[in-house]
């Protein structure tokens, strides 16, 4: 799911895009990309296939889509054993694809919690989305494990399910994320700078950012900020100020180049899962000044004295690090290497209890059956077929792993199983 209309610009693509590069060697992967967004076509076609899918372009139309029969054909056809999920919303869709009787065999499921509905989010906008927010709460309810990157984002959903008389949800991982990916080196900006890498959405509360920020440009003007989400309506407002440079970035190594130049960040948001903005800009060693509240706390620290908790606290810190020119900022690590350690242990969780071979009457004549070096899946079920082994004893995720305790090994390219 991706929330902007530029995919290769939304912070799931890039949290997506880590995974894949960090765990290709491991495992193969299959990428849907909805066609109807603008999509630039990267490198990283090179470590996975990336499938194209026709699906609705509004967020809250695409998290209460589902096409069974199109995702069950790509599940099929490209062997898939494992679904990392981040639309919550279709969790129990997507773990009931397979029409099978035998639940050891339903498909494994990680839900990747990135976004929650929570009246922080802004009363009106949850109260007229409760619809996506029981969604969220069905398709949390089935699956082999609920990811959540921060505390805050999982208290968030808990006080969302207690509203609903929901006990608990199983399956349960917090951990806090380190979405931070590769800090960029470069020198900083003769002129002491902000970035202003947030989305100018009102949860953000840009406009009590832009009021300090031009309270400090007539008390010390000697600095500048760069808003980077120039893809919005409101950027045309931005540009009118003294202080500002909207920048518009092709592609994320653009943005990052461009973070590392910067000094410090600021942000005065009401509502995270997590924050990918502030957690680059920690990578790039920025003086940040945020809220004590939501996931700065986890972020940051507790004790890291840049967290306000008034107006007036906060503009006394922004004035503080333009006089004083504050940056090089040593934050605990976020480096992508150690997300990708999470997400080995979220997939340890759900490997499938049973194995195929071995519990099989039918062991014998699928070693004798399964004679050739190079098989397709479609074949495979075939044979399971010729044993009357139909898609409900047999889907094929179990046809897969049948094909491993064979010898078989998976190759994406050619999406063929060879010995």
């Amino acid at each position: 799911m991706y929330s902007v209309d530029n995919i290769n610009a939304d912070s799931n693509y890039i949290i997506i895009s880590n995974l894949i590069r960090g765990l290709y060697k491991e495992h193969n992967f299959v990428l849907l990309i909805n066609k109807n967004l603008a999509y630039e076509k990267d490198d990283l076609y090179k470590y996975c296939k990336i499938v194209y899918i026709n699906a609705p372009t509004a967020k809250r139309d695409f998290v209460t889509w589902f096409n069974p029969k199109l995702i069950r054909t790509i599940c099929n056809r490209y062997s898939i054993q494992l679904i990392f999920n981040n639309v919550v919303e279709q969790g129990h869709n997507l773990k009931y694809i397979h029409p099978t009787l035998d639940q050891s065999w339903y498909m494994k499921v990680i839900n990747y919690h990135h976004y929650n509905i929570h009246p922080s989010f802004g009363e009106a906008i949850a109260n007229s989305m409760k619809n996506v927010l029981l969604n969220q709460l069905t398709g949390s309810l089935l699956v082999d494990v609920n990811y959540f990157h921060t505390k805050h984002s999982y208290n968030m959903f808990k006080d969302c399910y207690n509203d609903y008389y929901i006990n608990e949800i199983k399956n349960v991982h917090v951990e806090l994320g380190k979405h931070a990916g590769i800090a960029e080196k470069a020198d900083k900006y003769p002129v002491y700078t902000f970035i202003y890498n947030h989305r100018l959405a009102g949860y953000k509360n840009y406009a009590k950012t832009i009021e300090l920020f031009d309270r400090l440009y007539l008390e010390n003007p000697n600095f500048k900020v760069l808003f980077t989400c120039a893809d919005t309506a409101n950027a045309s407002k931005i540009e009118k100020l003294p202080y500002a440079n909207v920048v518009r970035c092709n592609n994320h190594k653009e943005y990052l180049k461009i973070l590392a130049k910067c000094h410090a960040n600021v942000t005065n948001s009401t509502h995270e899962t997590y924050c990918i903005s502030i957690a680059e800009s920690m990578q790039a060693g920025h003086l940040i000044i945020a809220p004590n509240g939501v996931t700065f706390p986890e972020l940051l620290g507790s004790d890291y004295k840049y967290l306000f908790t008034s107006d007036e606290q906060q503009y006394k810190m922004m004035l503080d690090a333009v006089t004083n020119k504050i940056t090089n900022i040593k934050h605990q690590p976020l480096d992508e290497a150690l997300q990708i350690d999470i997400y080995r242990k979220l997939l340890d969780k759900v490997q499938y209890a049973k194995r195929p071979l071995e519990r099989s009457k039918h062991k014998d004549k699928f070693i004798k059956l399964f004679n050739k070096s190079v098989i397709e899946i479609q074949d495979a079920t075939k044979i399971c077929a010729s044993l009357n082994l139909a898609t409900q004893s047999f889907p094929s995720n179990k046809v897969a792993c049948l094909l491993e305790d064979l010898g078989y090994k998976y190759e994406l390219k050619t999406n063929n199983w060879h010995k």
